[in-house]
């Protein structure tokens, strides 16, 4: 079962909302008073769905984030010798965000795998 991507509550239907031009999953509690772009049911395995990240250029292309993206990350950072602590604070994330990420509970936006790619000198998007 997903987890809501602002409060970490278990969710069943997965609401897709917008907030400063940054696209969320989240629960139905936290969608209230927002406007909602999407509501993902889970009719679709959501794996699938969490994976494409909207790209912020002109073109609003849709790009898909590679499948392992949470190992990726974590063996380039540890690689590096970074705690997830200290990859945190280099990249301005809260440490449990970051976590989430590695653990592939919430898939990063496209600012955020812009920012993971160059500190860590990884490519997280597949090439189409």
């Amino acid at each position: 079962m997903e987890e809501c991507e602002l409060c970490g509550r278990k969710m069943s239907t997965a609401y897709i909302i917008s907030i400063e031009n940054v696209k969320l999953r989240v629960c139905e509690k936290c969608s209230n008073d927002k406007k909602v772009l999407f509501i993902d049911n889970g009719k679709e395995k959501a794996d699938s769905a969490n994976k494409y990240i909207e790209n912020n250029s002109d073109n609003d292309e849709i790009e898909q984030i590679i499948d392992d993206y949470g190992e990726t990350i974590r063996r380039a950072r540890e690689s590096m010798g970074l705690s997830l602590k200290v990859l945190a604070e280099l990249l301005n994330e809260k440490e449990s965000f970051l976590a989430r990420i590695e653990k592939q509970k919430t898939t990063p936006n496209s600012k955020l795998i812009e920012k993971l790619e160059k500190t860590l000198n990884i490519k997280l998007i597949e090439n189409p």
